[in-house]
């Protein structure tokens, strides 16, 4: 199966984020000592106060760029980068819908879109550093189960509303 990134496009940052860390830690162990060391970063904290006092969401390739320059991240695998970058958009998501500064609602919304990119962009951009070998790497296979995982989730929510269409009179009250 191809990826399809419009389909990708409707995944929810929640869900990249939730979905990655699970098989992040299927395929790698435990996460608790990544994710422990990203809040404790200088570079990732500084990076979420900008962020919040600008109000800017950083592209991928910068966020995962800051999160390489950190010590404990210079010689890490993508992957790592990927789930460090993942922790630092979910506090930035969690700091802006929790901040006075944000107290109009219209701004987290309309950024759902644009941090759902992010996580695609991030995706992406810790894949360009891993090493192609003829066997797909594992963000696309990341990329393959989200997508397959969307697709099911649809099929399941429409599947109940086939039952209830009368082809002759349209849906059934």
């Amino acid at each position: 199966m191809e990826l399809d990134y419009e389909i990708l496009n409707y995944v929810t940052a929640e869900e990249y984020i939730a979905n990655y860390k699970e098989a992040y830690k299927r395929r790698f162990g435990e996460t608790r000592h990544i994710i422990q060391k990203t809040y404790n970063s200088s570079i990732c904290n500084e990076i979420l106060r900008d962020c919040i006092n600008d109000k800017i969401i950083p592209s991928g390739k910068n966020l995962v760029e800051l999160v390489m320059s950190s010590r404990y991240f210079i010689f890490s695998k993508p992957e790592t980068i990927c789930l460090a970058s993942f922790t630092v958009i979910s506090t930035l998501m969690d700091m802006i819908y929790k901040s006075p500064i944000y107290s109009s609602h219209e701004w987290p919304i309309c950024r759902k879109e644009e941090f759902s990119n992010l996580c695609l962009e991030t995706i992406q951009k810790c894949d360009s550093y891993t090493f192609k070998t003829s066997k797909e790497t594992f963000f696309i296979y990341f990329l393959k189960s989200v997508q397959n995982t969307y697709i099911e989730n649809q099929r399941r929510l429409w599947e109940g509303f086939e039952e209830d269409y009368d082809g002759d009179e349209g849906y059934i009250q």
